[in-house]
């Protein structure tokens, strides 16, 4: 494991790894936030620039982000926010999933090193807005 679950302590890997297991049907969820595979992120990536939501699933996506630890799909713009994004956008417009649900999942696939609590957050269509 590298840096981010040794300072957040296996006990907070182990909490996340067991929560995943509720979802392990769903082959867009990572059994374990710390391992993603790279053809699991493109295909993240992919949902992230080729999913449109509708309004109705844009106020599900809203609700969720501002539920999650970081109010946002990861503390940092690094690669996993884009992943994150497109794993909560496929969450919400292919598995009709709530709020709660999919911002559970987004605080258990949360392998980012990067302080939590994001000060900015961009749209779900990539521009920058702050916080």
């Amino acid at each position: 494991m590298g840096s981010w679950p040794d300072r957040r302590g296996r006990r907070h890997t182990q909490h996340q790894v067991t929560g995943l297991r509720a979802f392990a049907k769903n082959p867009d969820i990572a059994p374990d936030p710390y391992d993603i595979e790279v053809l699991l992120a493109k295909r993240l990536f992919a949902y992230d620039t080729t999913t449109t939501l509708t309004s109705t699933q844009q106020a599900v996506y809203d609700k969720a982000i501002s539920m999650t630890d970081d109010k946002a799909p990861c503390c940092c713009q690094c690669w996993r926010w884009y992943m994150t994004r497109g794993l909560a956008k496929s969450l919400i417009a292919q598995h009709g999933m709530d709020a709660p649900t999919a911002a559970q999942i987004i605080d258990l696939v949360n392998g980012c090193g990067g302080k939590l609590g994001a000060t900015t957050t961009p749209s779900v269509s990539g521009t920058s807005a702050s916080r």
